[in-house]
């Protein structure tokens, strides 16, 4: 064997993200490393990655969600072979014969990749202004790139990204892109610029600027005005940092190396001023309970405004039934420095139905619906289960995701569901310990009557088989995770959801619960582990089809007994926001709430209820929502007999005026309640069918916010 030898391989940016998969194989010569370039999703220059042997490479075209290029070290003998198994087919390439301009290699009808020896030049330096923006404003930026001391030749050229996609498309013409001369002398050097769509759609655009004629030199400015005619819509949520990635073709190579991000430019992205409450409380309690309302002053997006207001809040509780005209509380606090504020010992001394509402002068007022009833014994609790943190392909760290959804999402119980291959494959992740380290953080935040939580992670399916997340209910922090068939690189525990099931099978500290919004054929149901599926998230509803993938109700029609609850899919890393922050624009909703009936307020309580299917979903607004036939509660699955009538019972209290109550019965409307104001009342009676039918109940405000009942299961 001969020296090491690096090589680069970049996709050509201007072909189909699909098809930039491949296997390498190396003939005659050894894999001594494989690194990412240029992280993408996270800003990291240079990333070790596992690789399973010494000869072989599997590189799936999702990483490429990450990374710009990688780089392969190995040790070079005088007739090493590179072997790329790709969908256009297979290709050999000598290592002797490449150099550093690039040989490509046709993937696809419409894919290529780019190969050849590592030569970076990535001199140079870029900055940004203004260096500060506010979440969800539109600003108009101006990037200007200073190029380095060996210039940019002929053929050279520079790519600069966009944030991704949740910021608002740029607008391009002749005068986006302008060069000026160190000296500022007029030019004859021609440049041509192109502004192109990322072909994976969640990125946002790239700027491609070349030299066609002349070349550029050390000292010269390529300056791009972003959004210079109507200004660019920003990213909803706020980041100290937000990166413009810049990469570098200095020698007319063909490969664009990423500028370290030392060098690369960002901006901060703001919270906005005060303008809506946030308030949460207690839901169900008895007459005379004493009980905490807690709130919060929220920007425009929903961000806490982490700013104190002068002027005081008020908290009015009013009588919804038994109807009354009268106020029964009314008090009043101020925000702490950082724009909370409490009211302790609020009391309701009799049964009915309240609204709870804050408001103060200026800002959006809040409501909740709460139930105040003699014979009330389980509480009712709000979580966020499905979220995605920087070890996979999310935003901020897992420690703040939990400290953002007890402190400033304040929910009650969270989850954690890095996917299962990032969080193996993905060297930032294994040196902190993996899902290890991700367990040891639930039990670190796991406060019983406080802040519950659940070790957890999405096990990735592909082809229509839909996703799954994994969620744990013990002490443990060395519960397995078994990583499915997008793995990348090195390791496949249960490539299919049979296998998946077939590993827990009998486990009763283990639920299954299906994400459906990337369609499934529902190959598989196990009735103990799958109890529950994900009918609502920031991909929207998923109840009957989404993006004409089969949903929750193909599930049921296939007589899987499933309860509903809604999820998140967030990768903002601020579970309980509820606004509309997606880093993507593929996830174009708000996150949704699972909503549980649990006898206490600790981690066994809350996934006992969700195995009894004692929950529901909502579009993430904290609707009230209660569902009965006879005596039969939410998630039960009972046979009755023929000629027996039930009463159907459903209430719905909105935080917005109810629009609509309805029953659902084997996924058709069949009854209607009435509305009125902020309540949803519907009382029906109905002789059970032959057979088996399922039926639930779905409320809709007037704002379009929906919630959805756990079915009940009639058998006669």
């Amino acid at each position: 064997m001969g020296n090491n030898l690096k090589i680069i391989i970049q996709p050509d940016l201007t072909t189909t993200f699909d098809q930039w998969g491949f296997m390498l194989r190396v003939e005659n010569g050894q894999l001594v490393n494989v690194e990412g370039l240029g992280g993408i999703t996270q800003p990291e220059d240079c990333v070790p990655i596992l690789h399973p042997d010494d000869h072989n490479v599997r590189w799936r075209e999702f990483l490429w969600m990450h990374y710009t290029a990688v780089l392969l070290t190995l040790t070079e003998a005088v007739k090493t072979e590179l072997v790329f198994q790709t969908c256009g087919g297979e290709r050999r390439i000598r290592v002797a014969e490449l150099t550093q301009q690039s040989t490509p290699i046709q993937t696809g009808d419409d894919g290529r990749l780019n190969i050849a020896l590592y030569t970076p030049c990535t001199q140079g330096r870029t900055n940004i202004t203004p260096e500060k923006v506010v979440a969800g404003g539109r600003e108009s930026f101006t990037i200007q790139y200073v190029i380095g001391e060996t210039g940019i030749v002929t053929g050279g050229g520079i790519y600069i990204f966009t944030p991704y996609s949740s910021w608002s498309s740029p607008d391009f013409d002749e005068h986006t892109v302008k060069l000026t001369r160190a000296d500022g002398l007029p030019h004859n050097v021609v440049i041509e610029t192109n502004l192109i769509p990322h072909s994976h759609s969640v990125f946002g655009f790239f700027y491609m600027i070349r030299v066609r004629t002349g070349s550029l030199q050390a000292g010269d400015v390529i300056s791009i005005h972003y959004g210079a005619r109507e200004g660019i819509c920003v990213q909803t949520y706020p980041k100290d940092r937000v990166y413009f990635t810049v990469l570098v073709d200095t020698c007319a190579s063909g490969i664009y190396y990423p500028l370290p991000y030392e060098n690369t430019p960002y901006v901060k992205v703001c919270r906005g001023t005060p303008n809506r409450l946030r308030i949460v409380a207690p839901m169900v309690g008895r007459p005379g309970d004493m009980f905490v309302v807690r709130g919060l002053v929220l920007d425009g997006n929903y961000n806490p405004s982490n700013q104190g207001i002068n002027n005081p809040i008020h908290l009015k509780i009013k009588l919804l039934r038994p109807i009354s005209d009268q106020n029964v509380i009314e008090l009043k606090t101020f925000t702490d420095n950082d724009g909370r504020f409490t009211f302790e010992h609020v009391q309701i001394a009799q049964a009915g139905y309240f609204a709870l509402t804050v408001q103060s002068s200026g800002l959006t007022s809040a409501s909740l619906v709460v139930k105040s009833g003699d014979s009330e014994k389980a509480g009712l609790y709000w979580g966020s289960l499905h979220g995605h943190s920087e070890m996979s392909d999310g935003e901020f760290g897992p420690e703040e995701y939990y400290r953002y959804g007890r402190d400033d999402g304040l929910v009650d119980f969270c989850s954690l569901t890095d996917h299962d291959w990032e969080l193996f494959e993905h060297y930032r992740n294994r040196v902190k310990g993996g899902f290890s380290y991700i367990q040891q953080l639930a039990e670190k935040y796991n406060v019983p009557g406080h802040f519950v939580t659940f070790s957890a992670y999405e096990w990735m399916g592909i082809n229509k088989v839909g996703h799954i997340n994994v969620y744990y209910n013990n002490k443990r922090t060395d519960n397995p995770m078994y990583v499915g068939e997008v793995a990348i690189l090195e390791r496949t525990d249960a490539d299919t959801p049979e296998k998946l099931v077939d590993i827990y099978k009998n486990r009763d500290d283990v639920l299954l619960i299906p994400h459906t919004s990337h369609g499934t054929t529902w190959p598989v149901y196990d009735s103990e582990l799958m109890r529950l599926v994900e009918i609502y998230s920031c991909w929207g509803c998923s109840e009957n089809h989404l993006s004409g993938a089969s949903g929750a109700r193909a599930g049921l029609e296939k007589g899987f007994e499933m309860g509903f609850i809604g999820g998140a899919d967030s990768h903002h890393g601020s579970p309980g926001h509820t606004g509309k922050p997606s880093k993507y624009h593929c996830l174009p909703e708000r996150e949704g709430f699972a909503v549980v009936y649990a006898d206490d307020f600790t981690r066994n309580d809350i996934f006992k209820a969700m195995q009894a299917r004692r929950c529901y979903a909502t579009t993430g607004e904290r609707i009230l929502l209660e569902f009965s036939i006879g005596s039969y509660a939410m998630g039960q699955s009972v046979t009755v007999e023929p000629s027996r009538k039930l009463t159907v019972r459903g209430v719905s209290g909105g935080t917005k005026p109810m629009t609509r109550i309805e029953l659902i019965r084997d996924g058709k409307s069949v009854a209607e309640g009435r509305v009125d104001a902020l309540m949803g009342f519907l009382d029906e009676t109905i002789l059970p069918l032959p057979g088996k039918h399922y039926y639930y109940l779905r409320a809709t405000q007037q704002d379009g916010e929906r919630a959805w009942s756990s079915p009940i299961w009639l058998s006669v």
